[in-house]
């Protein structure tokens, strides 16, 4: 079987990875952008699929000769850009996102950089958006696939080539069921691992297999259409809280199987996506893919808010230009076997592959990495321990737990009860002058209200169950413990006054404005019932940026952090900070408003004597929350807020 140049792959390349560049520049249009990349894996296993075959129905497939394809196609600009990360990323990076860095560059040496960015990727871990190489796990996912697809074609072929397409439906199938299943319990698994996308890859591998068992395209043009419109309603439709890759990934990678197997020279969409434009966007695909997330990611680094819009177009332009640089210096040459022997082409890409992890190895280890220094004069380790992510007392306290070590000392009288914007308190409750022994109860992204917690993503109706439990073992343990006398509930409280997707105590999943409110109250009311003072601590008041990240800009490039203090006037949280003082007047609670800590005559002050005040866009640093207890008396402040009936 002869395999035929067909335009309209190409074109289709280039609206997968359109979107997907769009998407991660932040462009709402393009909110479902995300799925071209599982357009990418229907068209490599369709491609993959073909070139196999076709060298079994000449006889002359080699296992050998598949990878060494593989690593022209792939090796090259991949080393390219790799190596253009790693000076970037010296220079800008904190000592731990550096470490985590160097982590993801072995990773992507060894072709496991979806089990690292798996592994690495929680509520405390650098921002995604802030990873240069975040995207190299779909390129791991690809390889682990091609490590058994082509050995397993063979197989079938040469001793059952009757059971290829059976076999393969049971695969995706399969797959599948877990990929639903995983991105209801398990999303960020689901996300990332192999077993619940190879049913992508395994799609294109069955197309690739009927258009072979056909003699070519049936072309239809109302099936093409049909596919391209599918893949489009998933780009404009899709977004972040779309469960995936379950069903819904169907949607996009159905639509290119539609197209990549009736799209025939006089259909529309073959006329649609030949268009020149199209297919050389699809001729530089897979350089683009690589270029686009480094330097967002490093943009986003530099700026202390998301970049305009106008500054992501125009990296997304600079993309372009890099992809074309990429595929005419880099990809062309290596592809061409009377340029670049196979001998050689093997030679360097197991020389790549070993310098990269030793780089990655040097990054993540070396004494040089520890000893770096900001243009402000200040470690680079230093400046990591000071943006680190905030516990409280200790790390054992991000879920309910009675030990010594999340308490702050014996027969504590509070209990700190909440979530990251209660864990950020406890330096504060610890250092205050006036003493107010206390224990840690508190789970992450889990508000102390009982009976809901937020659905979203990354936050299922799993995560969510176990935050409500989560919040019903506080309060038992509060039931037999007489001699807590304050509670202090804190959070940034998104649930109240929005409407946001919430999970119920049943197991339902609704949306609502003011059922988290009703809840906090009756939550209130249920403490108080039990002859306890309640006190709720703000959240800190929001910047238009994320200060933290301006504070650590600041220092890289050795400017003064005066620059990321903001005015309290008209600050993000300026309406929460209303709808608690009513609830506080409502139910008697006390407030404390964390403005009257950091903001002095109307500034809010983003470090102090050189401390940093904040870590990241709200919360504050161990050493910020040490300060201000020591310096404003947190403690105090609660005790006065409880009123006579704390005393």
């Amino acid at each position: 079987m002869k395999i035929n140049y067909r335009p309209e792959i190409d074109g289709l390349r280039a609206i997968a990875v359109v979107p997907v560049i769009l998407f991660h520049a932040g462009f709402s249009w393009f909110s479902g952008g995300f799925v071209g990349v599982d357009v990418f894996f229907v068209i490599s296993g369709f491609l993959i699929t073909s070139i196999v075959l076709a060298d079994l129905e000449a006889s002359r497939f080699s296992i050998r000769t598949f990878y060494e394809r593989r690593a022209r196609r792939i090796l090259p600009a991949l080393f390219v850009v790799v190596a253009a990360c790693v000076p970037a990323a010296w220079l800008l990076l904190p000592y731990s996102q550096l470490v985590e860095f160097g982590q993801s560059v072995l990773s992507v040496s060894a072709f496991v950089s979806n089990i690292h960015f798996w592994l690495n990727t929680g509520y405390f871990e650098t921002e995604s958006e802030l990873k240069p190489l975040l995207h190299t796990w779909s390129l791991a996912v690809e390889e682990q696939y091609y490590i058994i697809s082509p050995i397993l074609l063979w197989f079938l072929w040469t001793r059952a080539k009757g059971a290829i397409v059976p076999l393969l439906s049971i695969l995706a199938v399969a797959s599948i069921i877990l990929a639903e299943h995983g991105s209801q319990v398990a999303p960020e698994a689901a996300f990332f691992l192999p077993h619940t996308r190879i049913w992508e890859l395994a799609l294109g591998t069955l197309a690739a297999v009927l258009v072979m068992q056909n003699g070519g395209v049936r072309q239809n043009g109302v099936l093409s259409l049909i596919g391209l419109a599918m893949i489009a309603t998933a780009i404009f439709l899709y977004d972040e809280a779309t469960p995936f890759p379950g069903v819904y990934a169907l949607l996009p990678t159905v639509g290119a199987v539609l197209v990549l197997t009736f799209t025939g020279p006089g259909t529309a969409a073959h006329r649609l996506l030949s268009m020149k434009p199209l297919v050389g966007i699809g001729l530089v695909s897979y350089s683009a893919y690589l270029w686009h997330q480094p330097l967002f990611a490093f943009a986003r680094h530099l700026s202390i808010s998301e970049p305009a819009p106008y500054v992501m177009f125009a990296l997304s332009g600079i993309t372009m230009i890099l992809a074309y640089l990429s595929w005419r210096f880099v990809e062309q040459p290596f592809r061409r076997s009377n340029a670049i022997s196979r001998h050689a082409i093997f030679s360097l890409s197991g020389a790549g592959l070993v310098t990269s992890a030793a780089l990655g190895v040097f990054i993540a280890h070396s004494e040089l990495s520890r000893t770096r220094i900001t243009l402000g004069g200040e470690s680079f380790v230093a400046l990591s321990k000071e943006t680190s992510p905030n516990l409280g007392l200790s790390g054992a306290c991000r879920q309910f737990t009675t030990v010594e070590k999340c308490a702050s000392g014996p027969n504590p009288i509070a209990v700190l009860w909440g979530d990251s914007y209660a864990m950020h308190l406890a330096q504060a409750l610890r250092d205050s002058p006036t003493t107010l022994p206390f224990a840690q109860m508190t789970k992450s992204a889990c508000a102390p209200i009982l009976g809901v917690a937020y659905n979203g993503p990354r936050y299922n109706t799993k995560w969510g169950m176990d935050c409500i439990k989560h919040n019903e073992q506080v309060l038992e343990w509060l039931k037999g413990q007489p001699h807590i006398r304050y509670v202090i509930l804190s959070s940034p409280f998104g649930l109240i006054g929005g409407m946001s997707q919430l999970t119920l105590a049943t197991g339902d999943v609704i949306k609502s404005g003011d059922l988290s409110e009703t809840h906090f109250i009756e939550t209130i009311k249920r403490i108080k019932n039990l002859r306890k003072s309640v006190v709720i601590v703000s959240p800190t008041p929001a910047a238009e940026f994320n200060v933290g990240r301006c504070l650590v800009i600041q220092s890289i490039l050795g400017r003064t952090p005066d620059n990321c203090h903001f005015p309290l006037e008209g600050h993000g949280r300026a309406g929460l900070y209303k709808k608690l003082a009513d609830i506080s007047a409502r139910t008697g609670a006390g407030l404390v408003l964390l403005s009257d800590l950091i903001c002095e005559g109307g500034l809010c002050l983003s470090s102090q004597n050189g401390t940093m005040i904040f870590r990241d866009g709200g919360h504050l640093s161990p050493k910020g929350s040490s300060l201000l207890g020591r310096s404003k008396d947190l403690s105090k402040r609660i005790i006065a807020a409880a009123g006579a009936e704390g005393i």
